[in-house]
């Protein structure tokens, strides 16, 4: 009897530490960072960052009073890790939304599809409004490669 309590409470311990909890999230060093902006105008992007960079993207700001935000809908998270949630940003000089950011840490060479959606929240069938795609290739910047 003993022998199994102990093992279960040996398993229940191994579950919380392999399973951990959604926070936990290795500590990246990036070496650099890079900043990638998209406008309405330019919304189809080809980009090239180093291995072991943080990569900050800039999404327009919705159209004022729309309600609408960004969402993320394309990645490969095996070459770019998100850093942290999308996040809306506030309008310089109050009124409406400013521009979305996002963070993603590039984790192995190759390449990843970002793909953002513009989409009105309270839809039933959120359809896009407007698009934003950057085909991201990390490429190995050390000297010598």
């Amino acid at each position: 009897m003993i022998l199994r309590r102990t093992c279960s409470f040996l398993l229940l311990a191994a579950g919380m530490a392999a399973g951990g909890c959604a926070s936990d999230q290795a500590e990246r060093h990036a070496h650099a960072t890079q900043r990638l902006d998209f406008s309405l105008a330019n919304p189809r992007i080809t980009y090239e960052l180093g291995l072991n960079c943080e990569l900050r993207v800039t999404l327009p700001p919705p159209p004022p009073d729309s309600g609408c935000v960004w969402e993320i809908v394309g990645n490969n998270a095996l070459v770019l890790e998100q850093q942290g949630p999308l996040r809306a940003g506030e309008a310089v000089g109050g009124g409406g939304a400013g521009p979305s950011v996002v963070v993603f840490y590039s984790l192995k060479l190759g390449r990843s599809v970002l793909r953002f959606v513009l989409v009105h929240p309270k839809e039933d069938e959120a359809l896009a409004l407007a698009r934003c795609e950057a085909t991201v290739r990390v490429l190995d910047d050390r000297p010598g490669s």
